[in-house]
């Protein structure tokens, strides 16, 4: 579930990207703007599609039932890793854009 998700969250970032960044080159409009327009777009679905795959991981982190033992450590290495890869999508997704766009 975590590849696929950070794998639908990387993809859908450049995608939009991408399109914005035709229309800033039609009109003219710098990369960075353009970068910022798009990362600005996609912010919130990205976030509310991490914040429901994370929810969905906290009950398994924090239960403390019969056999809680042997699902902490998924729902640890479900938010643990939602979070780091939320984190590489939104702020080395535009770096690398930007540097690309250089010439």
């Amino acid at each position: 579930m975590l590849p696929g998700l950070s794998q639908m969250t990387s993809a859908s970032a450049p995608g939009t990207t991408q399109i914005t960044l035709q229309f800033g080159l039609d009109t003219n409009i710098n990369a960075a703007a353009t970068l910022r327009q798009a990362c600005l777009l996609r912010f919130r679905p990205i976030l509310m599609t991490t914040m429901a795959a994370l929810l969905s991981g906290l009950p398994l982190m924090l239960e403390n039932g019969a056999g809680s033992e042997m699902r902490e450590p998924l729902g640890f290495a479900m938010v643990g890793g939602l979070l780091l890869i939320q984190v590489l999508t939104l702020y080395t997704t535009p770096v690398i854009y930007l540097y690309l766009d250089e010439p």
